[in-house]
């Protein structure tokens, strides 16, 4: 399998590719949109196999395929908002319905999600432009979310992860050692009991090199080494299986991810 990346004059990466084998095989189509202030606003993937085609979009519209999203609005006699339509690469993917209610406060009449949809999060921010919230949803519904901590350093400190009832399932909480430019993730249950470990060691530019992970009983179970071209571009990521030893007792090397830049 292999990605591939689309950005914009900004350098915002706009769109990820999966593929099979060859180019012919695309698995899943995944778009970003952002903030007027360059922050992440939204990621919505969907299989594009499972499309509806009458949410095909309309072909007045000028070059709706090349277009990575795109918004349409239309609004009634009064000048509310009627319906508002998301498409994606030529596709409406969510599209919503709006009335007034008695008092004149405008509500959602109906929402279509098209069933290609496999998952969209939506980033929420503070005041002072640190991530705060993100909630996980699939056509409408909630799968999860997650609430982030910070430090006076403005690096997270933990991270609460809920369910789609909005009950805990599990906590992140990071520790760092600037001296020896490591970092520890500490995977807790919501009674605080550890699920797994994972120990990150970085370079003297700060960028991570080794990726450790250790389960409940401190066993090293999973390691990933992390390579940079010499513009300091991430260029390789190797995943060993520490359980099971190969020849002479190494590491079984399980995955390897090249990265290709223009």
């Amino acid at each position: 399998m292999h990605f591939k990346y689309e950005y914009n004059l900004e350098g915002h990466l706009v769109s990820k590719f999966l593929y099979g084998n060859n180019d012919d095989s695309l698995k899943w189509l995944e778009f970003y949109k952002y903030f007027s202030n360059g922050e992440l606003w939204k990621i919505i993937r969907f299989d594009p196999s499972k499309i509806n085609p009458e949410n095909k979009i309309d072909s007045n519209l000028p070059q709706s395929n090349n277009m990575p999203w795109g918004e349409t609005f239309s609004y009634n006699t009064s000048g509310s908002i009627k319906e508002h339509k998301e498409f994606y690469k030529g596709v409406i993917l969510e599209s919503t319905i709006y009335e007034t209610d008695s008092s004149g406060a405008l509500i959602i009449k109906s929402e279509n999600f098209d069933p290609s949809i496999m998952r969209k999060s939506t980033y929420s921010y503070s005041n002072n432009g640190q991530l705060y919230e993100k909630i996980n949803s699939r056509r409408g519904f909630s799968i999860g979310s997650e609430n982030y901590e910070y430090d006076i350093y403005q690096r997270p400190i933990q991270i609460n992860y809920f369910n789609l009832d909005g009950n805990k399932e599990k906590t992140s909480t990071y520790i760092y050692n600037d001296e020896q430019n490591r970092e520890t993730n500490i995977i807790t249950d919501p009674s605080k009991k550890l699920i797994r470990r994972i120990e990150i060691r970085k370079n003297s530019k700060n960028k991570k090199i080794i990726e450790a992970t250790f389960d409940s009983k401190s066993r090293l179970i999973q390691k990933k080494t992390i390579g940079y071209d010499t513009m300091g571009r991430l260029s390789r990521i190797h995943d060993y299986d520490m359980l099971k030893p190969g020849e002479n007792g190494n590491p079984i090397l399980i995955n390897i991810i090249t990265y290709e830049y223009d």
